[in-house]
């Protein structure tokens, strides 16, 4: 889209705003008092917005239309859905009666190399080290899928552009899949 970019000027010890019009191309990223209108209306309208990175200010022509943002056009950008969770990181009503969290799948730390899991993958995770605390280990795969909410049928599709989960996630060879190694809950280790 057109928009005008806003560069100040410092001329002398006063400030000049100049405009101009340039090519806008990429998301629009939402302060926070926009996104609690958004929340609230359902609905926002834009003329002015920052650039991703936040260094420059953009302003639509006045021959453009505003920009109409709705609830379902929201993305939260992987980077800062991390800093977020970094941020506000909290136990979950999941946490276990002796007061300390279950492990969180959505990173993991595996010889020193930090591997990320989308929502599907932790979901499996964290349902192979729940059974895994009951005393029940091994899980039937295509259950554990079901139970997850997958419409794969093979854990491999899930994880096909992991490959690490094979150092995460045993396999009985007849369908059957564990935690091993370190994450596998030391004590109902069979």
């Amino acid at each position: 889209m057109s928009a005008y970019k806003i560069r100040e000027i410092n001329e002398g010890g006063s400030i000049r705003l100049a405009k101009e019009l340039c090519h806008y191309e990429g998301f629009v990223p939402l302060s926070r008092h926009h996104c609690q209108r958004l929340f609230r209306q359902g609905f926002l309208t834009l003329r002015e917005f920052s650039s991703e990175c936040g260094n420059h200010r953009y302003i639509l022509p006045e021959s453009s239309d505003d920009l109409i943002v709705n609830t379902g056009e929201l993305i939260v950008l992987s980077n800062e859905r991390m800093r977020f969770e970094a941020k506000y990181r909290r136990v979950s009503e999941s946490t276990r009666n002796d007061g300390v969290a279950p492990p969180c799948f959505k990173s993991l730390n595996i010889d020193g190399e930090t591997h990320y899991f989308g929502e599907m993958q932790t979901r499996i995770l964290s349902l192979l080290h729940q059974a895994a605390l009951r005393g029940e280990p091994w899980q039937n795969g295509k259950r554990l899928l079901q139970e997850a909410g997958s419409e794969s049928f093979t854990l491999s599709n899930i994880f096909k552009h992991k490959p690490i989960w094979r150092e995460i996630i045993e396999s009985d060879k007849r369908g059957s899949y564990r935690l091993k190694g370190d994450f596998f809950p030391a004590t109902k280790r069979e």
